[in-house]
């Protein structure tokens, strides 16, 4: 699919309750921008809003024709003409113009839409009627995953519920099915005139698609919300039977949850465009930097989703430091004042998500923090977190009010409460 993809910010779109264990998450900000031009290029939107456009600079590259980001492999996989040979190719996230690589030549002529596996790094395309698949690298044969497949405007595969989501410009309709080479898409007209983007929401798998034509009541630009059966279609962004500004066209959709994000283009002057953050349970939204002509979200679970927190015990309690990963794959490093540290017999669990101290000794008495790398390569350190052991009698730095090991101003604010506590 020939799309913009853009991540949103983290405090936007955060962890989706409910689903799987994945490393996959709204934590960072990628884009691409694709065109059918004599030079290629791609653009990469931060979260400030600011952009960094690659071109191609390679004469034999001639337009692209479907454009993925694969976040987890750090690089952006497209289909390209190359020396008139229809192939797979990619680039790496920093659009260094020595990482751009084929990855597979001898594509149909009519191959489009790619899309990568989050997981598994294999890469899918439209070709003749079929999905196909071909390895992280392109290597292998290729196995076809669906067949009777209509050619598709857009394409969008959920290979967490394995089905995917397309649009047929012909026949003004989309379609969905299975990624079993014996199933049968289902076909469901759309409620206006034509569909500009589709997307697949990763927390519920419901369809949403942006349409925009005449409806029951004049002109109408919408984004609508169905079931992955397409049912209970129901305009989420926008009235399917009210008209509206003529110049209001959604034309980019993604989804997360009850965060949508869409690109409006002027339908007059198609060269001004924005990009707006809706929270569909207000109806509210945000106009962010710089629109593109069409977009989609891709996400990913940070390593560290809970951060150890700061904990004060007495000398042979026993104290407990974790952190939260939603990864079950995830590798753990705990450092104490940011070294490496190893089990001993009373210190435990130094490589596993929660450290243990049975019992506690003033010597531990330190900064705390953890190494996490998840499935998917990305590692993160997490905050900092004070293990604080208190020994017997007065500590050993009478102004160490909180008895945290260090001096700074909660010292003062806990002599305050002290003072105001009185003596027994």
């Amino acid at each position: 699919m020939l799309r913009f993809i853009l991540i949103s910010l983290a405090v936007v779109l955060t962890h989706v309750p409910g689903h799987a264990q994945s490393p996959y998450h709204a934590g960072r900000a990628y884009g691409t921008l694709s065109a059918f031009t004599t030079t290629p290029f791609l653009a990469s939107l931060e979260t400030d809003g600011t952009f960094a456009v690659f071109e191609l600079d390679n004469p034999n590259f001639n337009g692209f024709h479907g454009v993925e980001w694969d976040i987890p492999r750090q690089r952006v996989v497209f289909i390209a003409d190359v020396n008139g040979d229809r192939s797979l190719g990619s680039v790496d996230e920093t659009f260094d113009p020595g990482s751009t690589s084929v990855l597979l030549t001898g594509l149909g002529a009519d191959a489009s839409q790619v899309d990568v596996d989050p997981e598994t790094g294999e890469i899918y395309w439209w070709e003749g009627g079929q999905i196909k698949g071909v390895g992280p690298q392109g290597g292998g044969t290729a196995t076809v995953v669906a067949d009777n497949v209509p050619e598709p405007g857009a394409l969008e595969i959920d290979f967490e519920r394995g089905v995917y989501l397309g649009f047929n410009f012909f026949q003004n309709e989309l379609f969905s099915g299975p990624l079993d080479p014996a199933g049968t898409p289902t076909t469901f007209d759309v409620l206006a005139a034509n569909v500009w983007d589709i997307a697949i929401d990763p927390a519920t798998g419901d369809f949403v698609w942006t349409e925009y034509g005449t409806g029951t009541s004049g002109f109408i630009s919408v984004v609508v919300r169905s079931s992955n059966s397409f049912g209970s279609a129901e305009a989420i962004i926008g009235n399917i039977t009210q008209s509206i500004e003529y110049l209001d066209r959604f034309v980019g959709v993604g989804v997360i949850g009850t965060t949508v994000m869409v690109v409006r283009q002027d339908a007059v002057n198609t060269s001004s465009v924005e990009t707006r953050v809706y929270d569909t349970t207000t109806g509210t939204y945000e106009t962010r930097p710089n629109g593109l002509s069409t977009m989609d979200i891709e996400y990913f679970i940070d390593p560290v989703v809970s951060h150890p927190e700061t904990l004060i015990v007495s000398e042979g309690d026993t104290a407990v430091l974790e952190v939260g990963s939603l990864d079950d794959q995830s590798v753990y490093q705990w450092l104490k004042d940011g070294t490496p540290i190893a089990d001993d017999g009373r210190v435990g669990g130094t490589t596993t998500s929660k450290i243990t101290f049975i019992p506690a000794e003033p010597g531990d008495t330190a900064e705390y923090s953890c190494m996490v790398t998840n499935s998917a390569g990305e590692m993160q350190t997490s905050n900092t977190a004070i293990l604080a052991v208190r020994g017997d009698g007065l500590p050993d730095c009478p102004a160490d009010q909180n008895f945290d090991g260090m001096l700074s101003p909660t010292d003062f604010t806990a002599w305050i409460g002290n003072y105001n506590a009185g003596c027994p």
